[in-house]
């Protein structure tokens, strides 16, 4: 099985396990600034696989280091000012952000090793609308098979 693929399992079911999004997908750029065709409805959370920087290890073993970004997307453009009557709806964007997080921090399987955020991205201008990309790095490892070569 492909280690993209371990990776984007275990963190698309804990973010599905908050019942907060209405849609978590592999990120294929399926909202893009220039263009605000997205139907599924929101919020909603994609999670990107950057790439992976392996190195051989022994035994034909792989280890690789990668970014694991994961993109909220929402649909609220409440006030947050101090008698705003929607302040509390409009923040709690700002939870699920945080809970998204932490649903994901310290997640670690067979092939990789404990997730650790290292970024929070503001993305809201370039997108038109609430959006925020969180960053996570972790080790991955593989097993190869390679063909033996005499010579």
């Amino acid at each position: 099985m492909s280690v993209r693929k371990k990776i984007h399992d275990p963190i698309a079911a804990q973010l599905t396990s908050m019942e907060t999004f209405t849609m978590v997908d592999m990120w294929k750029a399926q909202l893009t600034p220039s263009k605000n065709s997205f139907k599924a409805g929101f919020p909603a959370a994609f999670i990107s696989i950057g790439n992976i920087a392996w190195e051989d290890g022994i035994n034909n073993a792989k280890e690789g280091s990668v970014t694991v970004n994961v993109y909220l997307f929402f649909d609220k453009y409440g006030d947050t000012f101090e008698t705003a009557v929607d302040k509390e709806e409009s923040f709690s964007i700002m939870e699920t952000m945080e809970a998204a997080s932490e649903k994901i921090h310290w997640l670690e399987d067979e092939v990789f090793s404990e997730i650790t955020q290292t970024a929070e991205v503001d993305l809201t201008e370039r997108y038109g609308r609430p959006a925020y990309m969180l960053s996570f790095s972790t080790l991955v490892y593989k097993q190869i098979k390679p063909t033996v070569h005499v010579y």
